[in-house]
């Protein structure tokens, strides 16, 4: 529902789906697997739209891999399209030379032939937005120049030989 996440921020997003078997039979214990990039964390599958299926996932590490295993159907009948979320928090967002986070699904059963899709990468563009409010006073309120009995001095040793002094204070 996202294509930005923002440093420094929760960055909640959902991602949907869709799964089909266009193959010509049934696809045997068929699963969604996802690759966590390390900025994400996993936080459910999406409850907010009644159409889309409710998965069974469950979440896994292995060495510095991080990643879901989602059952899509055993089997998975030929000609099943599917829709489905997942929801994940993107909180560890850093400003890399590369810009994005990105998440790699694939599609994986237990058939001899054909039992790995081709692997999807979803890609979040990484960016930095601030609000920024910025006032300011200056003290004193109001310089008239050249002051009252003021002359110029040829040799500037003193800031008081240029003028009076301004301070001017600044609050972002």
């Amino acid at each position: 529902d996202r294509t930005v996440v923002y440093l420094g921020d929760e960055n909640s997003l959902s991602l949907t789906f869709n799964a089909r078997n266009e193959g010509e039979g049934g696809a045997y214990e068929t699963e969604l697997y996802v690759v966590l990039p390390p900025e994400a964390d996993y936080s459910g599958i999406a409850r907010n739209n009644l159409s889309l299926t409710q998965l069974t996932c469950s979440y896994e590490a292995e060495n510095q891999t991080r990643y879901l295993v989602c059952d899509l159907g055993n089997p998975m009948k030929s000609g099943t399209s599917l829709w489905a979320g997942l929801r994940f928090t993107v909180p560890r967002v850093k400003d890399t030379h590369n810009n994005t986070v990105q998440f790699e699904l694939k599609i994986r059963s237990k058939n001899a032939n054909n039992s790995e899709s081709e692997v999807v990468l979803y890609g979040l563009e990484v960016a930095a937005l601030a609000d920024i409010i910025l006032q300011g006073v200056s003290r004193p309120a109001k310089v008239i120049f050249p002051p009252p009995n003021w002359t110029a001095s040829q040799s500037l040793r003193e800031e008081q030989d240029i003028g009076p002094e301004l301070q001017q204070v600044y609050e972002v």
